[in-house]
């Protein structure tokens, strides 16, 4: 009897030890489960970090990419145009010193010789590009046929070759390359007499305002040509002129009359 009951008592206690065995290990497998859950996690939130921030590179990499590339057009935009060589630009220089010397060393008997059309003016003339003056009439400067200018402001054109000093010329005319006086116009400049002048990629005469936008509407003509921009600087105040270079060849096509107010 005392052997049964002692084998009863055995078979209770092992049979304790095995479920408090089977519970550390069910106990045991949770807590990996937990561990591996947590390591699962870890890893989803670093992968997702990973991909958030290769996107937020890629969107910051792209818009810098654009921005410089707006940049770039917008440089390229103001500065568009075919530039001129040494050669054009000692070309053009002998082409001036020739024009001043035979029409502009004085302004009187310039616009003497533009009124009359003489041959000494027309040699410098594109016969399908023409010349303007420009003015204004109004508030505004504008481009103006020749004879309209004369008509409403120079009624003494005509007399230009009675001038007293139309046989002076200028001395020792010094040229400014890429270089613009400073004031001028309605100031008195303090830059030494001269031409000074620079190329251009537009004549701003020819911009339309009437749009949302500047247009400008050159004649087709020269949009493709060499441009110079000239200030003719004297006695404290210039007189722009304007060429352009067709077939080879440097022609006067624009001088400014405008006045300080325009």
């Amino acid at each position: 009897m005392k052997q049964l009951l002692f084998i009863f008592l055995t078979s209770i206690l092992i049979g304790c030890n095995e479920n408090k065995s089977n519970g550390e290990e069910n106990n045991s497998v949770s807590e990996k489960s937990i561990d591996n859950s947590d390591s699962i996690n870890n890893e989803n939130s670093s992968y997702h970090d990973s991909i958030t921030t290769t996107k937020n590179d890629t969107i910051t990499q792209e818009y810098v990419s654009i921005k410089d590339s707006i940049s770039e057009n917008i440089i390229k935009n103001e500065d568009d145009f075919l530039k001129m060589t040494e050669n054009d630009f000692n070309e053009f220089e002998i082409f001036i010193t020739g024009f001043i010397n035979d029409l502009f060393y004085n302004e009187k008997q310039f616009n003497y010789l533009v009124y009359n059309d003489d041959p000494i003016f027309l040699k410098y003339i594109h016969n399908d590009l023409g010349y303007h003056i420009a003015y204004n009439m109004g508030a505004s400067c504008d481009l103006y046929p020749w004879n309209s200018y004369f008509d409403e402001f120079d009624y003494f054109a005509k007399d230009g070759m009675n001038d007293k000093n139309k046989n002076v010329k200028p001395k020792n005319l010094k040229i400014f390359r890429n270089e613009m006086p400073t004031y001028g116009f309605c100031d008195p400049s303090e830059n030494p007499d001269g031409l000074y002048y620079k190329q251009i990629g537009e004549i701003d005469y020819y911009n339309n305002y009437d749009y949302d936008e500047i247009i400008n509407e050159e004649p087709e003509i020269i949009k493709n040509a060499f441009k110079i921009e000239v200030y003719n600087l004297s006695n404290g105040y210039v007189t722009p002129l304007y060429f352009v270079k067709i077939d080879e060849k440097w022609h006067f096509h624009i001088i400014s009359k405008c006045d300080c107010g325009a």
